[in-house]
């Protein structure tokens, strides 16, 4: 469920809600980084909006192929840059060392989007605390994105620090150029997401190369049946999406009295298909709670 809250924010506002006017660094400049920039560039941001930093060679050559702008250490980054948006796109275990970057930043307000797993807003603010990095000035935000945004079809979730309408739009456009993403007012819920959405492509993959084995052990041939499988998956998300109705109503408008669908759709639940389903999102769910404990 996405819910919204009125809290009134005290922290200051970002100047512009248009993108044109921010300066967007990443620290961190791997695979989801790298999936986010070429989402960027391609909805329309100005690669001069962006910087990164990496201490890793190919992350310096896609920032060169990019036209983005490339550090090797993440203080000098925000020291150079007015930097508005500050995307951290590393592993959990890294926040430690790169977050007292932003002690030295040039632009002491900003906004700080983490995408790590399991972290929650009360520990990025007391590693800022510990680090004298002015964490009151600092406005933070959990994203949880998933794999699909290297095809700009990301299932996202995000919870702010504190609520600002301002701040909200800006995500919501950013973060929209890569996919969907829907507001969370409670950050437990971002457990929920990371269960579901995060997890979530692993799951579907899984279930089309089942449904390409099945086409194989059919008769069809590898490559006919992986591209089918893939596109009767693409084409029932459209559906569910485009139509508004509930995927139970649209099951039943393929599944005629003693006809093929049926047959497998119950071959399906007897097979436990739904609680297997419902049982792994429950468990990546519980483990995302078991990583911000750690």
């Amino acid at each position: 469920t996405t819910l919204t809250t009125t809290t009134t924010t005290k922290k200051p506002t970002t100047s512009s809600s248009t993108l044109s006017s921010l300066t967007i660094g990443f620290i961190g400049c791997g695979a989801m980084a790298q999936a986010l920039i070429s989402g960027f560039l391609d909805s329309g941001v100005n690669s001069k909006n962006l910087i990164a930093c990496d201490i890793n060679d190919p992350a310096k050559q896609f920032c060169e192929k990019k036209n983005v702008e490339f550090y090797s250490d993440a203080a000098n980054m925000m020291r150079d840059r007015p930097v508005d948006i500050v995307l951290v796109c590393v592993k959990p275990d890294a926040l430690g060392k790169v977050l007292p970057a932003l002690r030295g930043r040039r632009k002491k307000d900003c906004m700080l989007i983490s995408i790590c797993a399991g972290v929650q807003i009360h520990c990025i603010s007391s590693i800022l605390k510990d680090a004298n990095a002015d964490e009151d000035k600092v406005r933070i935000v959990r994203v949880m994105p998933n794999v699909c945004c290297m095809v700009h079809e990301s299932a996202m979730g995000f919870v702010m620090q504190e609520e600002n309408e301002e701040d909200s739009k800006i995500i919501q456009e950013l973060m929209g150029k890569v996919g969907l993403i829907k507001k969370i007012s409670d950050e437990a819920q971002i457990d929920g997401v990371t269960g579901l959405s995060g997890s979530g492509p692993a799951f579907v993959f899984q279930f089309i190369e089942a449904l390409a084995d099945g086409g194989v052990r059919s008769g069809l041939p590898r490559e006919t049946a992986l591209q089918l499988a893939a596109q009767t998956v693409l084409g029932s998300a459209k559906m569910v999406l485009k139509s508004g109705k509930h995927p139970g109503e649209l099951k039943d408008m393929v599944t005629s009295p003693s006809g093929t669908t049926i047959a497998g759709v119950h071959a399906l639940e007897k097979g436990g298909m739904r609680g297997i389903v419902m049982n792994a999102v429950y468990k990546s769910t519980n483990r995302s709670k078991e990583l911000s404990k750690l």
